[in-house]
């Protein structure tokens, strides 16, 4: 819940400066290519968005972007934001977290439903067709009499 608040944070903005023609020479956004990621450091916050995957389109550094689009967020107490290099770091707040405690507690065994649902589906791996076994297991004893 809270990536997708924080991604669909990060959207409003890009399509917000992509309009407002502060994006370089980006004249769109398409949803779905930046992801929402813990930080190795800690120090840098609870989540972060990588946004040099921008810089292609925008004709942009990275860092720049980064500024950018940091002008467009709202924080509203409920999280701070810092710009390290193509980064966005997210810091929640406790507005932000009382709000989801309150929204598990207003929706009780629903809210697990509504995560449920907004699973997509994961592909199966291909199985082994080759039909062989390992080298480690071709030449063990395994299983004969």
């Amino acid at each position: 819940m809270l990536k997708d608040f924080f991604l669909s944070e990060i959207e409003n903005s890009i399509n917000s400066a992509v309009k407002d023609n502060k994006l370089g020479q980006m004249t769109e956004y398409s949803k779905g290519s930046l992801i929402i990621e813990k930080p190795k450091n800690a120090e840098f916050g609870d989540f972060a968005v990588n946004i040099s995957s921008l810089a292609r389109n925008a004709k942009m550094a990275p860092p720049i972007i980064a500024n950018v689009i940091v002008e467009y967020l709202n924080p509203n107490n409920k999280y701070t934001v810092t710009v390290v290099g193509g980064f966005i770091n997210f810091k929640i707040n406790e507005t932000i977290l009382s709000d989801v405690i309150e929204e598990i507690l207003l929706k009780k065994e629903n809210y697990s439903l509504t995560l449920c649902q907004n699973l997509k589906k994961i592909p199966f791996l291909a199985r082994n067709n080759s039909n062989s076994l390992p080298k480690s297991r071709k030449n063990s004893n395994f299983g004969t009499k």
